[in-house]
């Protein structure tokens, strides 16, 4: 049964199938395999999931996304866009791991999707496009954990501003796609506060369209999905469901958390309000490769994770 025609208020008709892809890093795809799910079991509509192909740099002390090339195993779907499944590998610079991506497929036993972030906003545009004519989808959800792509770029405790910016340009120019912002907060990056008053200021300008909590059903999925995905940002709903309270330590003690009855929430917002309002996604818009997009936002003066892992990667060296 559909839950109050949820998704015919959220994109003005009944999409047959669509794209729920984690937009913020790697370990989004977990949150984004859960609303899938929901989306399935309530509203009865078939859910195809992806998810941004960065990892961690303990995962993968490579800077940037992970190249296509360096997939075995996955499956092309167009010049800008990969499907993996739970046998796919990463071979990167000597070093062979098994991406998260892999592992929320080995998990929900379906094929996920990415595109290409290496082809700056314009090709991964272009790889969600592809991915969309291939499955035959009429609607895009982005998810962002945390809530991250609705800063404003200037904030000093902002650490990965590239990713976002290059999802909200690429998804923005998409036909019927809505952002999602999971668990405000959960990453560590902007506070709680932060996010929740990004998130009032789409709501004055008529753009935050409904607000979800967790359920049962996909609290379960969570748990069968967290043991297997290396990810934190998005075990903080999970325990906000379980009843944890107050704050906890992340990325080994940098970052904290406020962990509450507010991090099982997820706002569903118009993307095209939030692009309306990010200097950082309308700096990459235009850009054909990741460094351009990077340098775009050296141009406004924001500091990115991009730069961060070179400079860690030079560190090492």
């Amino acid at each position: 049964m559909d839950s109050g025609g949820v998704l015919e208020d959220l994109f003005s008709f009944k999409p047959r199938s669509l794209i729920v892809y984690g937009a913020g890093g790697g370990g989004d795809a977990v949150s984004a395999a859960v609303l899938a799910k929901w989306i399935e079991e309530v509203c009865g509509v078939k859910t195809y999931v992806g998810g941004v192909p960065w990892e961690r740099y303990t995962v993968d002390p490579e800077p940037g996304p992970v190249p296509f090339n360096c997939f075995t195993n996955s499956r092309s779907i167009g010049d800008h866009s990969i499907g993996i499944g739970p046998s796919t590998k990463v071979f990167r610079a000597g070093r062979e791991f098994t991406p998260q991506l892999a592992k929320v497929s080995s998990v929900i036993r379906r094929e996920l999707y990415a595109a290409d972030l290496w082809r700056g906003a314009v090709g991964y545009s272009k790889g969600l496009s592809e991915l969309a004519e291939a499955l035959g989808v009429e609607a895009f959800i982005a998810i962002d954990v945390g809530g991250d792509i609705v800063a404003e770029g200037s904030e000093s405790n902002l650490w990965s501003p590239l990713a976002d910016s290059m999802s909200l340009a690429a998804f923005s120019k998409l036909k019927n796609s809505i952002l999602v912002v999971v668990s405000p907060g959960a990453d560590g990056e902007l506070s709680q506060e932060e996010v929740l008053e990004r998130i009032e200021v789409v709501a004055r300008n008529n753009g935050l369209l409904w607000i979800k909590g967790v359920s049962r059903s996909e609290a379960e999925l969570y748990e069968e999905l967290l043991k297997q995905v290396i990810t934190e940002a998005s075990r903080v709903p999970l325990m906000a469901y379980r009843g944890r309270f107050g704050e906890v330590l992340i990325r080994e003690g940098s970052r904290r958390v406020k962990v509450g009855v507010m991090q099982m929430l997820s706002f569903f917002m118009d993307i095209s309000v939030v692009y309306s309002l990010s200097r950082t996604a309308k700096a990459v818009e235009g850009s054909r490769t990741l460094t351009e997009a990077n340098e775009a936002l050296h141009r406004i003066g924001v500091y990115t994770e991009y730069d961060l892992e070179k400079r860690l990667k030079h560190q090492d060296l």
